[in-house]
């Protein structure tokens, strides 16, 4: 398994078109937890999960918004697709 952590919307749009994902269809996910409020690393988000289309099958992520300015504080792409 690679982890690779990107900051800033430059450096994650470059990732994106790096590995040329070609991800669309992106929706909350109404078959898993609803976005809800919670705490990670002492920092409270609105953490929804969402589902998505690539070219090789469907896969799930996770966004962590910073309530007050509904800027992304983390963005996680699940890597094993899902079905």
């Amino acid at each position: 398994m690679r982890v690779q952590t990107v900051s800033g919307a430059g450096k994650i749009l470059a990732a994106l078109k790096h590995h040329d994902a070609e991800a669309s269809g992106f929706e909350i996910d109404r078959e898993r937890a609803p976005p809800s409020r919670v705490t990670r690393a002492g920092t409270e988000v609105i953490e929804p999960i969402f589902r998505f289309e690539t070219a090789r099958g469907r896969g799930i992520g996770v966004v962590r918004l910073i309530p007050e300015s509904a800027r992304a504080w983390t963005l996680l792409f699940l890597t094993a697709l899902d079905g």
